[in-house]
């Protein structure tokens, strides 16, 4: 009877202090959704070269759709630098792509002197002075990030994080439908579009034993580079009226996924 008591006990014990078992790694995967929220451009040029216009000056205002939320999937790898009784800090690496379809509206807004290029493709009663038309982006596109994360422990196995993320992404920068007439200046091919960006990132998590949550939102809020593409579009702009302008538009991340962690210390 005393050795089935201390059995009990030990086997007790050892469930009870299950939270405090430390790990390694943290495996993860899940859904992530990518909001980009209202953007408009004002005056963004269309070099001549790069199309066949109507006028030899065109300007546009761009408005893209709000908001435009992309949805996909990722797989993230995490370690945990430090580790304590209170908080952990945990670096982490992630692979994701996302099915999108972005919706931009174009004005022209300013056609300079009203001199045109010479092409008899459209006419200048075609495309006036406030000529109006729409383009779709769509496809997959393709990020990876880097994470790190200060977690607070707090009772009932939850964490509370806080973190900088350092996010590359890449995409095609055609789109898929445009109106008739449109400024195709700087049309970027697949995967040729990329930027990286600097975001902000909260994280609420819950651990048991070696399976969790989390639930991660992060800001972006700076560009840190940014690709204009192709080496044979001009580099003389950055902007263009049909491009995604994504080093423009800071999005907002939501990520749910689920951890499997090993690799006790």
């Amino acid at each position: 009877m005393r050795n089935t008591l201390t059995t009990i006990f030990t086997i007790c014990s050892l469930l009870s202090f299950a939270q405090d078992t430390q790990f390694r790694f943290q495996l993860s995967a899940g859904l992530t959704n990518r909001i980009y929220f209202g953007k408009s451009m004002e005056r963004l040029s269309a070099p001549a070269n790069d199309y066949t216009p109507v006028y030899q000056t065109e300007v546009y205002n761009v408005r893209y759709k709000s908001p435009s939320v992309a949805s996909g999937f990722y797989f993230q790898l995490g370690y945990n630098l430090l580790e304590f009784k209170k908080w952990k800090l945990r670096l982490s690496a992630s692979a994701s792509f996302e099915i999108y379809s972005d919706k931009l509206s174009f004005e022209l807004t300013d056609i300079g002197n009203g001199d045109t290029i010479g092409m008899d493709t459209y006419l200048v009663q075609d495309v006036p002075l406030g000529y109006k038309g729409e383009a779709v982006h769509q496809g997959i596109r393709y990020a990876a990030d880097y994470e790190l994360m200060y977690l607070r422990k707090l009772p009932a196995n939850f964490s509370l994080g806080l973190g900088i993320v350092h996010r590359y992404t890449a995409s095609s920068d055609h789109p898929d439908y445009y109106s008739e007439f449109s400024p195709l200046a700087g049309t970027r091919q697949a995967l040729s579009y990329s930027t990286s960006q600097l975001g902000l990132a909260f994280q609420i998590e819950k651990q048991k034993n070696n399976f969790g949550w989390y639930l991660n939102v992060n800001q972006a809020f700076l560009t840190t580079k940014r690709t204009k593409g192709a080496p044979y579009f001009d580099e003389g702009y950055s902007k263009y009226p049909l491009s995604q302008n994504l080093d423009f538009r800071f999005p907002l991340m939501v990520r749910l996924g689920a951890s499997l962690n090993f690799g006790k210390k």
